[in-house]
């Protein structure tokens, strides 16, 4: 069975793993969008992970684009795609040990994400927990709904991610990817 981690710890690991330059963040706050996952999750567990993304095709090709000595954060270069105004790319933050919020232990996050360039704006399209490195293994959590759209922060992860999507003509991005 496939369980959603509650409102706060997936606060808390999203925002720890993906919001926050520097040091790991912390926030405890519950998310309507979590609060529907998890209400989702209680009345069909399966359907909390099912794929409303794209699947990604064959091997996933995962480029560093920077990290600490804990977590790695990844791009999948190949699944960016532009149309409609928006610019999407799956992420994943690849983590060197177990992690784990309540009962749920997980290895890595994948996250597809949807870049608005003109904003710049950023929004979570679907995240995926699993239990092994690089995406691999099993989905131990997950929602798969549409969040809203959001600033993208000066200085965090989500920038260098929004700078890889919608990189500003003639232009280096602040992160060099580096290919794993």
């Amino acid at each position: 069975m496939k369980h959603l981690l509650t409102p706060s710890a997936l606060a808390l690991a999203l925002t720890a793993l993906l919001g926050v330059s520097g040091a790991l963040g912390v926030a405890t706050a519950a998310t309507p969008r979590a609060n529907a996952a998890e209400a989702a999750t209680k009345a069909a567990p399966e359907a909390a992970t099912a794929a409303t993304a794209p699947v990604q095709p064959g091997a996933v090709e995962w480029t560093a684009i920077g990290g600490n000595p804990d977590i790695t954060f990844y791009a999948d270069m190949a699944s960016l795609t532009t149309g409609g105004g928006t610019t999407k790319l799956w992420t994943l933050v690849g983590s060197k040990t177990e992690r784990s919020q309540g009962a749920i232990r997980f290895s890595s996050i994948k996250t597809w994400f949807e870049f608005d360039c003109t904003g710049p704006r950023i929004r979570e399209l679907q995240t995926q927990f699993h239990a092994g490195p690089l995406g691999d293994g099993a989905v131990v959590g997950g929602y798969a709904e549409t969040g809203p759209w959001e600033p993208v922060a000066e200085g965090t992860v989500k920038e260098g991610l929004s700078q890889i999507a919608c990189p500003a003509p003639d232009s280096k991005p602040a992160i060099q990817a580096e290919k794993s």
